[in-house]
């Protein structure tokens, strides 16, 4: 069917229609696409949106209820505003992040979301307009899967004691190793951070919140030095290693790493000047782990 222009004398006309052929009528604007009136047989007027979502599938919202000849600007003025702030498959991601900025303005004016419904309307949209990842949907899924618990719970009511108490969990629990646990830590402290930077907390209850180490297993494996341990490590051993050849020359009168005389930072022999690849190798194995002897903590 053609598009025709909505308006009072329009729908007055499907009306007297409707009175000696009853049946459910349709009728699409001519200046706004998508918005409609909805003639039900029995003589029901209502003003419908109809769109395409950015995932390729139709889409209908009734506007409102037809009450009396007034209503069909109002209802043009209601879709305007519906059109602002549902996401349609020509928007650019610019536009969708928008107009997700305006649903969640508008949402927290009329009520505070829960964690699953953020995750899955405004967080979403933001989320994938915004990264980079390959695999966008991924975090969204690692999030409900992980944190189904809070699913639930409104935004404002997850506390930092309930996510400490997670990662306290999963920390004992042995599974997951604490990079893992970060992760998934942060990907939650991203839509909590999202949802302070619009006002609709305060505080994200993920701030400041890390596993902890298990200090044998980090032993095992080795720890990496900031850079001001390093400089003091390497300190530690040159002075070791110092001590070690004055003693070795005050014993017996032979340096054991130059081969026959102490070592001078001046001389150019080709023992003092040539690489000392067993020193270099304590040397290297000594950055992986601090010294007992020094505080680097």
């Amino acid at each position: 069917m053609a598009r025709q222009r909505i308006n009072r004398e329009r729908i007055r006309q499907l009306l007297d229609i409707n009175l000696s052929e009853p049946k459910l009528r349709e009728i699409y604007d001519d200046q706004i696409t998508g918005f409609g009136v909805r003639v039900t047989p029995k003589g029901t007027v209502s003003f419908i949106y109809r769109w395409t979502t950015p995932e390729g599938k139709q889409d209908r919202k009734t506007i409102m209820p037809m009450t009396c000849e007034a209503d069909v600007k109002k209802a043009r003025d209601q879709v305007l505003e519906e059109i602002r702030r549902l996401d349609h498959v020509s928007d650019t991601p610019a536009a969708r992040v928008l107009k997700h900025e305006r649903r969640t303005a508008d949402r927290k004016m009329l009520a505070m979301p829960t964690v699953g419904d953020y995750l899955d309307g405004d967080y979403r949209t933001y989320w994938l307009g915004a990264t980079q990842s390959e695999t966008p949907e991924q975090n969204l899924k690692n999030i409900r899967r992980d944190f189904a618990d809070l699913m639930d719970a409104r935004l404002d009511e997850v506390t930092r004691p309930m996510i400490k108490r997670w990662v306290e969990k999963r920390t004992a629990a042995k599974k997951h190793k604490p990079p893992a646990i970060r992760r998934t830590l942060g990907a939650l402290g991203g839509l909590f951070l999202y949802a302070v930077e619009h006002e609709l907390i305060d505080v994200s209850p993920c701030a400041k919140l890390r596993p902890k180490v298990d200090l044998e297993e980090a032993d095992k494996l080795g720890r990496e030095l900031t850079t001001d341990q390093e400089q003091q490590l390497r300190a530690a051993l040159d002075a070791r290693e110092t001590a070690i050849r004055a003693q070795a020359v005050a014993l017996g009168g032979r340096d054991p790493q130059t081969g026959g005389h102490t070592r001078r930072p001046s001389c150019v022999c080709r023992s003092c000047q040539a690489r000392d690849p067993a020193r270099d190798q304590y040397r290297d194995a000594s950055l992986r782990t601090a010294a007992p002897s020094l505080d680097l903590d």
